[in-house]
């Protein structure tokens, strides 16, 4: 959670981190929160979203990923996400969200900028 608050506050990361998320990775997550929407299921925890990612689908995406992950989805407008404290969120996806551009989400930039290769 503390590398979390500093990347967001604009602390540099390594690769190696396991910070920012490809294209691939969102999609991924993308999916399986639709799919756990549609089976009704909209309040997480990150810790328990990430274990149930792995136990259905071996889905192995670090924490600190994951939340990031989250907020770009948010940022461009597939899903509607209400955090409740430090862990917890509810989320809504979108039914009829169009395709969209990672890019246009400043958290995405703003990581790419804050990637040392």
């Amino acid at each position: 959670k503390e590398l979390y608050k500093e990347i967001s506050k604009g602390k540099s990361f390594c690769e190696s981190d396991e910070v920012l998320p490809t294209r691939a990775d969102i999609a991924t997550v993308y999916k399986f929160l639709r799919y756990e929407n549609m089976c009704g299921r909209n309040m997480f925890s990150y810790r328990d979203l990430r274990c149930a990612m792995y136990e259905q689908q071996k889905i192995s995406i670090s924490c600190i990923k994951l939340r990031f992950i989250i907020r770009i989805l948010s940022e461009i407008k597939v899903c509607d996400i209400e955090e409740f404290g430090d862990d917890i969120f509810s989320l809504d996806v979108c039914k009829n969200a169009a395709k969209t551009n990672i890019e246009l989400s400043e958290t995405y930039k703003r990581l790419e900028a804050q990637c040392k290769v």
